[in-house]
């Protein structure tokens, strides 16, 4: 591996070299993804339960504008079963 920064001028600003076999390179590649699969496993996990409170919090959402609903039909209902009784008494 062969890094090197330069300026616009083409004079080294940085330059870094390494030289690593197919064996290192297979070694480190093994130990990141041994650390990276528990990390994303438990982001995974994360986002799940994150996901399962959004669906519950929405359903609880639902449920209480449904209840809303009812409750205004309800009392639209019972002002309109008013209304018509004193309608009919009056035309007694």
């Amino acid at each position: 591996v062969n890094i090197k920064i330069v300026s616009k001028n083409d004079k080294t600003v940085f330059s870094y070299e390494e030289f690593s076999n197919e064996k290192t390179v297979s070694y480190t590649l093994e130990n990141a993804q041994k650390k990276a699969y528990p990390k994303l496993t438990e982001q995974i996990k994360n986002y799940e339960n994150e996901k399962k409170n959004l669906n519950n919090t929405i359903k609880e959402l639902k449920e209480e504008v449904m209840q809303e609903v009812i409750d205004y039909s309800n009392l639209v209902v019972d002002k309109m079963i008013h209304h018509t009784f004193n309608s009919l008494l009056l035309l007694e």
